[in-house]
């Protein structure tokens, strides 16, 4: 999920975009751009409070016996993972919007508005999905933009209280986009001991989320350094209330 968020910012000229607003005074532009820069430090704080509590659980696993001790709680992160999935439907919400505003100046931001969101739903709203479920994405092996693709493998860290009545295998098959096709998905709750660790230690060694956070850190802070150079507060200001009140 980092390297799409990464992504995402990367290929939308919010430059440019401020550019145009301001040359046709267009206010909504500007406070839509301010809310989803909002939403994208919001993202990053979020993100990066997950990262410390996973990279917390990995350092103080043990086992005693044939019990496995791993410092998660199931509450709090699923909490947390419901609070991440709302500031992505906020982004994609002002994405949409944006794109209502100024998709006729400026085809670059069409070609990739398009290929964020092929159909009636896009990318934002499978990781949306996923948070919602408690389930933290952790493989950012897959292209972007999302596409499904032979030979990818599906991975999702359950962060929430297990619910022993439901048909785990039969859940799994509906984790990610149906297409008609079989996917490769791990699917690893706390409960399932070594099986966890292992995907745990893999996200930490094989994907490096906290470089990852530093890059996604970096495009948010170019992003701020955008807006602040080409809006004024007053342009913000003047519409953001009726935008969130909205």
């Amino acid at each position: 999920m980092l390297a799409l968020l990464k992504w995402l910012f990367e290929h939308i000229d919010f430059v440019k975009i401020a550019e145009l607003q301001r040359g046709r005074n267009n206010r909504k532009v500007a406070a839509r751009l301010h809310l989803a820069l909002i939403a994208a430090y919001e993202i990053v704080d979020v993100q990066e409070t997950l990262l410390d509590i996973l990279n917390a659980a990995l350092k103080s696993y043990r086992k005693d016996g044939d019990r496995h001790i791993i410092s998660v709680n199931a509450h709090w992160t699923a909490n947390l993972l419901r609070r991440q999935a709302d500031n992505l439907e906020k982004l994609d919400r002002l994405l949409r919007d944006l794109y209502a505003e100024i998709r006729l100046l400026d085809p670059s931001f069409e070609a990739n508005y398009r290929a964020m969101f092929p159909g009636k739903f896009g990318i934002l709203f499978d990781a949306q999905y996923l948070l919602w479920q408690a389930r933290l994405p952790i493989g950012e092996d897959h292209p972007v933009p999302w596409m499904d693709g032979d030979g990818l493998v599906y991975r999702t860290l359950w962060l929430g209280p297990l619910e022993p009545d439901k048909d785990r295998d039969e859940e799994r098959r509906y984790l990610h986009p149906v297409n008609g096709t079989e996917k490769d998905i791990i699917d690893v709750h706390a409960s399932d001991g070594t099986a966890f660790m292992v995907e745990l230690e893999r996200y930490f060694e094989v994907e490096k989320p906290f470089e990852r956070l530093a890059a996604l850190k970096e495009s948010a802070e170019s992003y701020k350094q955008a807006l602040t150079e080409h809006l004024s507060l007053s342009d913000v200001l003047a519409e953001i209330g009726n935008l969130k009140r909205g």
